[in-house]
């Protein structure tokens, strides 16, 4: 059997178990005395995930290849989950990228390697970086 962690949570008069989403992406959910297994492919996902599909299209093939409402439910968590990811990394990266070049104009407007250049360092990179950090805080925040 697999290593699963076991949350109990009691909902009015009725006890409901669910086993976690183990790192094989195997999600077994029970309810009562019943178990259902839903495999996830990470395959799909990502060919999802690289075509731009819409949930409401993945939702249609799902239901075309025949899946229950529980295998749908699991498979458009899981790519809802995906595309938050890759927003999230996205945004992660356009913060760092500001942080970056405003830390840079900071360094170079102190030091002053070149006076007739102290303006664009001052106010041209930190403009910039105001831009991709707020960006990059736009991508994380919406």
């Amino acid at each position: 059997m697999h290593n699963f962690q076991v949350h109990d949570t009691i909902i009015g008069f009725s006890q409901k178990r669910f086993i976690l989403l183990h790192p094989t992406c195997v999600l077994i959910k029970r309810y009562g005395m019943q178990d259902q297994t839903v495999q996830i492919d990470e395959s799909t996902i990502q060919q999802w995930l690289t075509s731009g599909h819409s949930i409401e299209i993945v939702r249609e093939e799902l239901q075309n290849r025949g899946a229950s409402e529980m295998e749908i439910e699991e498979h458009l968590r899981a790519y809802k989950k995906a595309i938050l990811d890759k927003r999230r990394f996205n945004a992660t990266l356009l913060l760092g990228v500001g942080a970056f070049i405003g830390f840079v104009g900071c360094v170079m407007a102190m030091i002053n390697p070149f006076p007739d250049m102290y303006s664009i360092f001052l106010y041209g990179t930190t403009s910039l970086a105001a831009i991709v950090a707020f960006g990059g805080l736009y991508l994380l925040l919406e």
